[in-house]
This record gives C-alpha cells, structure tokens and sequence, in this order.
C-alpha cells in the first residue's frame, strides 16, 4: 500500500472537504444516493461552510434503511431534490480542494457513479484520502473500525448516526485528531499522549 494516496490531505495548513453518503444499499451500481453532506475545514478554524442536501431517489426506500438513517420516503419527497442538481452543488462546493471521507472506497465509487451517470466533472486536483485507512495506521489493533465505534473511543458525541451532516462531522473530528497525531508523532496515538485531546480539535 502507497501511503500517500491516502493521506493526501495531511497538509492540514489547507482547506479539506469532508464528505459524507447516505445511500439506499452499499453497491454503488445498483443503488443511489439519499443524503449528502460536505465540510469545508479551514486552517486555524473549528470549520468553514457546509452543504446539505436531501437526494430524491427512483425507488421507494426500504424499511431497512428507514430504520437505519430515520429518512422516508415523505421526506424525500418534500425535502429532496433530483440527484443531477445535488451532485453538482457537491461538484461546485469541493471544487478543488482535497476530499476525506471515512470510507473513501464506500463514498468515492459512489460520487463517481454519479458523476458518470450525470455527466458532472469531478475534479481530481485536490485528491481524496480516506479517514479510515488513516485511523488504521494510526490507532492499530481496534476490535472495530466502524465509524461510531472509533467515535465512542476518541469520545465524541454519536448525534445524527447514520446521517449525512453527523457522520461528516465525526470522520471531520477524527481526521483532525489523527493527522495531527500522525504529523506530530509519526507512532501509535493513545489518548493522552498526542498533543491533541480524543474529543478535540475544536469541530
């Protein structure tokens, strides 16, 4: 594994965008997007501008999804709009700058399906890194690697699971903390050890 394709966005003296996919299913060839959220972290900043939106999908959700991201149908209808002008607003907020997402092998195959399915150009200037793969490097041995376990043991607040705008901002947090682990130390982050608190990081 090439480390550096991964941890493209390690210069933190940068704008990131952090994004995040609620879909309906986990392959992206058979289902489509339903929630989206990006943030935009500025240097020296807690965060920059975000975007939310709400994506109507073809077909109806399944009780599986409604139950894992409390979305429905109804408030897709009222509140989404069409997946072409969704993923161009994404297209138009990333811009340039570099991409995190959690699982970025998850969330990518699905911005670019989209992408094609659209005929929408996503840069690829700013390169993407994946805050999971990071999180394996810099805290080894984890029973679990799921986003709301690594929450729970950097101790950050588990609101909106398994929603777009929460879950960007959990794997937003623990970027900042690992990569500054990561910089700064360049060894296994424990809690209490990096110069950098488990629930800081100022998100």
């Amino acid at each position: 594994m090439t480390w550096g394709r991964y941890l493209v966005c390690l210069d933190i003296a940068r704008p990131i965008v952090v994004v995040d996919f609620e879909t309906t299913g986990l392959d992206h060839r058979r289902h489509q997007i339903i929630e989206l959220a990006a943030i935009r972290l500025l240097p020296g900043q807690a965060r920059g501008a975000y975007l939310h939106r709400l994506v109507r999908p073809a077909r109806k959700l399944s009780a599986r999804i409604v139950e894992l991201t409390g979305i429905t149908d109804r408030e897709l209808a009222s509140h989404g709009v069409d997946a072409p002008a969704a993923l161009q607003a994404l297209v138009d907020f990333i811009g340039n700058d570099p991409v995190v997402s959690y699982n970025a092998a998850f969330d990518m195959s699905f911005l670019h399906a989209a992408s094609t399915a659209y005929s929408l150009s996503v840069a690829k200037r700013g390169g993407h890194s994946c805050a999971l793969r990071l999180v394996r490097k810099v805290i080894p041995g984890l029973p679990s690697y799921r986003l709301a376990e690594v929450s729970r043991r950097l101790g950050l607040s588990l609101d909106n699971h398994h929603r777009a705008v929460g879950d960007a901002l959990r794997a937003a947090q623990i970027y900042r903390i690992c990569a500054h682990a990561y910089l700064s130390e360049r060894a296994h982050y424990r809690p209490g050890i990096v110069g950098v608190s488990p629930a800081g990081g100022g998100l």
